[in-house]
């Protein structure tokens, strides 16, 4: 398999403000935004281009709009709904 990288359905947008919220939760650790922004950007693929751009990626999570969060919103709450279906089928 040729496939380099992570391939998403997530817009540029969408995963600019999904590791915004993952830095303000403490789950991104790092201090330097722009290193996280380049090192994803390297091998992340969004649904919009195949490459995208660390600087973009970075401005992104200072100016998030009311649809990007409803649709992270959205995708997290599929994530909830998968991860409670798994726990359902825990013995």
């Amino acid at each position: 398999d040729s496939e380099k990288g992570i391939y998403s359905s997530l817009t540029v947008e969408e995963l600019a403000l999904f590791i915004k919220a993952q830095k303000e939760t403490g789950l991104i650790r790092n201090k330097n935004m722009k290193q996280v922004s380049r090192s994803i950007a390297e091998y992340w693929h969004s649904k919009q281009k195949e490459n995208i751009s660390w600087q973009y990626l970075y401005n992104s999570m200072s100016t998030v709009e009311a649809t990007t969060v409803n649709n992270i919103e959205s995708k997290l709450m599929d994530l909830v709904n998968y991860l409670r279906k798994m726990r359902g089928g825990m013995k």
